[in-house]
């Protein structure tokens, strides 16, 4: 099972459904994982916290979950994005 698979399955299908808001899920959730990320990161660089490499891998493939949902909700892939983003450079 690919990624974009395992996602779609656990995915509501009611939100699947409607691509504003799918569109509107993937970029809240971006946003919101991406905030966890940057939050166990401060609390180890500014707050003496050990880093939590396994929290901080989960919450990485949390905001990986949400780029892949994005993808999906605007009809594309993630490679698409990587070859954009790299045709930039």
């Amino acid at each position: 099972m690919t990624f974009r698979e395992s996602i779609l399955k656990t995915a509501n299908p009611k939100m699947l459904a409607d691509p504003k808001q799918a569109l509107l899920n993937a970029v809240m959730g971006i946003s919101g994982e991406s905030g966890e990320v940057i939050d166990i990161v401060k609390k180890h660089l500014f707050h003496g916290v050990e880093l939590n490499r396994e929290k901080l891998f989960n919450e990485a493939g949390d905001v990986c979950f949400y780029i892949e949902l994005l993808a999906y909700a605007l009809d594309t892939t993630v490679e698409q994005f990587q070859k954009g983003n790299m045709a930039i450079l």
